[in-house]
């Protein structure tokens, strides 16, 4: 950043400092909650956060944004609304998680105290002059990090093991069987050109193999797959056929240039074949960490080529997934959507038995989320707070947006 937008970040933030205090009334904080003040800052940084996340909700959902964000609404409720309550409800939940934490002696590791302060040091480094502009300080930032972390030690710490209400391997399995779909498919893309009937020969013809052929559907899979390599092959060679025919001087050209990487491929091989032998150990040691760093669960999914699961908890309206639900176990069928054909083989989650366990932390992270939010939700009700108003109305989602536009504008 110039010179000059460092000294008008700095006079920003000393104007704002001054006027925390302006007219006698203290805004650098928006509340006492258990009698603490929570800085503005940690206000300002977490509307800021979900503008961002919801910017990004509006972008990929290819809603088309018109007039300004603030504009928008989200689940119905004017944008600037919405981000003010958002703010405020966790301002409370970082607040009742911490006290909630300190009640029952779950704190950080040395470790993730480091790594919430390199998280705080790297973003302050980067956009600190924003930081002061916008009214975050250092510790403001911290607390949110921090708050973060709290809440997934807080959620073990009641569904983890040994926990407050543990999860037991034999409720996650339960979860599992009565939840997950697991299938095996081939797809079959539709052209609008042809209104899809190629997509639809193709998948009535590799359907008919089953039968004809007895082929189980790994074997389905392996011919298809086996068939589009070697039409890809067919075509690859005819596009090389038709760029190599050329006039005489091009092929001349490439006798020249055949000479001269031949030359080159010769002693490359002899160099490479030295190092080769000097670096196989290490290729070997790499292998092995590569291996080492995979995680249980996705050691797990290895030995199940070719397998998808699904999810269909809460799903609604989703017909692919009623398709698969109403399946019978091991049968194999086509199904159609608007844009394509499908050959699915349902299988049995029952007998997928080492999935549950290799994937413990992230199904309890499903399986409670909900749980562990009403949690958090009651011990947020119960925090006895007090609001600065003047700081809340100074602070209103429009008025911190417009000065982000312009904050973003100058950097």
């Amino acid at each position: 950043m110039s010179l000059k937008k460092r000294l008008a970040a700095l006079a920003a933030a000393a104007a704002i400092t001054l006027s925390l205090a302006g007219c006698g009334t203290d805004t650098s904080y928006v509340m006492t909650a258990d009698g603490e003040k929570i800085a503005a800052g940690v206000y300002i940084d977490l509307m800021l956060s979900e503008l961002t996340n919801q910017m990004y909700a509006l972008y990929f959902s290819g809603t088309e944004v018109t007039g300004s964000y603030m504009d928008q609404e989200v689940d119905g409720v004017p944008m600037n609304e919405y981000l003010e309550s958002y703010a405020y409800d966790t301002c409370l939940k970082i607040v009742a998680v911490e006290k909630r934490c300190e009640e029952l002696g779950v704190t950080l590791s040395d470790e993730e105290t480091k790594e919430i302060s390199e998280t705080v040091n790297s973003s302050w480094d980067a956009n600190g002059d924003y930081y002061h502009t916008m009214g975050i300080s250092k510790d403001s930032l911290r607390r949110v990090e921090k708050y973060s972390y709290l809440t997934e030690k807080l959620f073990d710490k009641y569904y983890g093991e040994g926990g407050i209400e543990e999860v037991s391997l034999d409720e996650i399995k339960e979860y599992v069987n009565e939840n997950i779909l697991r299938y095996k498919i081939i797809t079959f893309e539709k052209d609008d050109e042809d209104e899809g009937a190629a997509a639809k020969e193709e998948a009535d013809k590799y359907f008919a193999l089953i039968e004809d052929e007895g082929l189980t559907m790994d074997e389905l899979i392996e011919r298809y797959e086996a068939d589009n390599e070697a039409e890809e092959e067919e075509e690859e060679s005819e596009q090389t056929t038709d760029d190599s025919t050329g006039t005489d001087d091009s092929s001349s050209d490439a006798d020249s240039s055949a000479d001269d990487s031949s030359n080159g491929t010769d002693s490359s091989a002899n160099d490479s074949s030295s190092d080769s032998d000097s670096s196989a150990d290490d290729n070997n040691s790499t292998e092995d960490e590569e291996e080492e760093e995979k995680t249980e669960a996705e050691l797990e999914a290895e030995k199940y080529p070719n397998e998808h699961l699904r999810n269909k908890e809460n799903v609604t309206d989703d017909e692919f997934v009623s398709f698969v639900d109403q399946m019978e176990i091991d049968s194999i069928d086509i199904y159609e959507d608007d844009n394509g054909y499908y050959i699915i083989e349902k299988l049995d989650m029952a007998k997928r038995d080492t999935y549950a366990e290799a994937n413990k932390d992230t199904l309890i992270s499903t399986m409670k989320a909900e749980d562990f939010e009403g949690v958090v939700d009651a011990l947020a009700e119960a925090v006895k707070v007090v609001d600065n108003k003047e700081a809340l109305e100074r602070y209103n989602a429009t008025d911190v947006y417009e000065r982000q536009t312009e904050a973003s504008e100058d950097n």
